[in-house]
């Protein structure tokens, strides 16, 4: 049996450009599935626009917020009122939000290998 795809985490950042501190519990999906996936391309490529001129912070910025808007499952009111993190003026705030919806994944990854490692293999007839 797989591990749960759910994980909470907790977020005290102050914000680089406003000096203001947010605050607060996040659920995330850890791994997203095939269609998270391909709806996060699909924004990813919408945010971007003309790839052939994207600056290196638009395209950060671009997978930072389609993948928190997309793996979230539940935040605090502050986030919703920030757009889901499209109003926050702070891409560090943004950032670390998205870093810890990584690091869900990452461990996620590794308790299921961790796991395969673990279980013997099944007798074949």
């Amino acid at each position: 049996m797989l591990p749960k795809n759910e994980k909470t985490f907790s977020i005290n950042v102050m914000g680089d450009d406003t000096g203001e501190r947010f605050a607060g519990e996040f659920t995330c999906v850890c791994v997203p599935f095939i269609s998270m996936r391909n709806k996060i391309a699909r924004d990813e490529i919408r945010e971007c626009g003309d790839l052939g001129n994207i600056t290196t912070d638009l395209f950060l910025r671009s997978r930072y917020l389609v993948n928190v808007q997309s793996r979230l499952t539940s935040w605090p009111d502050w986030w919703q009122g920030m757009g889901h993190g499209a109003r926050l003026l702070d891409d560090n705030v943004l950032k670390e939000v998205y870093e810890k919806c990584i690091e869900a994944e990452v461990e996620w990854r590794a308790s299921v290998k961790a796991k395969a490692d673990t279980t013997p293999p099944t007798a074949q007839a």
